[in-house]
């Protein structure tokens, strides 16, 4: 399959593994304090990467929608394809990550629990080791996964949002505007209109460049390497996937 890639394809599948190595190089360095947000409650966590998939798919089909109001109908992209890739890339991100049905947990904390790994109670208040599948079950009951492999969700899921934006927005805007742009920033509210109507691929870049920032973070701070390798992986062959299917 790597030698029908194309070069931008093959770049697009070596960025995540770069970010993930600068990150350990950081952290092996000592510099990683200077990544700043970099906790698992600030806001950059809280309400944009566990929220990730919703901010990539807003800003990614509204960049997808403004720049085909812009194109003619010859030169638009066909859009099947594109909705076909993100169906299945939006599949993967669902089984991988989300609470299937019922009881079924996702598919990192299947790997997790099928490994041998269980949820421990802090032994104060609950002792001993309580069965709870999901590592979201897991944290409201204020335990911590114990044993076994964890894939890091965090890096599945940067992984798989960086690919398929950096893939998809050239076909998704390939047209766009190009009138206006020295009388953009004359006010904020000419700035908001510049990015968010005329050039929203403004706010897909910036969105590329938060989820990098992100997994830089990750690399550096959370997770075993095995841990990150397996949840980069994972993502890789979601990614592949949509591309081969859609």
């Amino acid at each position: 399959m790597l030698g029908k890639l194309s070069r931008r394809e093959v770049a697009v599948l070596l960025w995540c593994p770069f970010v993930v190595c600068t990150g350990h190089m950081l952290a092996l360095c000592g510099w990683d304090g200077c990544l700043v947000a970099s906790t698992k409650d600030s806001l950059l966590n809280t309400v944009f990467v566990k929220r990730g998939w919703f901010w990539t798919s807003t800003v990614f089909w509204w960049v997808v929608v403004r720049y085909r109001m812009e194109d003619s109908v010859t030169t638009r992209t066909p859009l099947l394809p594109l909705l076909r890739r993100y169906t299945i890339t939006t599949a993967a991100w669902y089984v991988f990550t989300q609470q299937l049905w019922l009881n079924v947990p996702p598919l990192m904390d299947l790997v997790f629990v099928w490994s041998g790994g269980s949820c421990l109670l802090d032994p104060a208040t609950t002792p001993g080791t309580l069965w709870l599948s999901t590592s979201a079950a897991c944290r409201r009951h204020g335990g911590l996964w114990q044993g076994g492999h964890d894939p890091s969700g965090h890096m599945f899921l940067l992984s798989l949002m960086l690919m398929f934006l950096l893939s998809e927005l050239p076909a998704g805007s390939s047209g766009g505007r190009r009138r206006g742009k020295h009388a953009a920033f004359a006010s904020a509210a000419a700035a908001a209109r510049f990015i968010l109507w005329d050039e929203p691929g403004v706010l897909a870049l910036a969105l590329t460049a938060c989820w990098t920032w992100a997994l830089l973070v990750t690399a550096a701070r959370f997770h075993t390497l095995p841990e990150q390798t397996s949840g980069l992986l994972a993502a890789v062959v979601a990614h592949l996937s949509a591309r081969a299917l859609g």
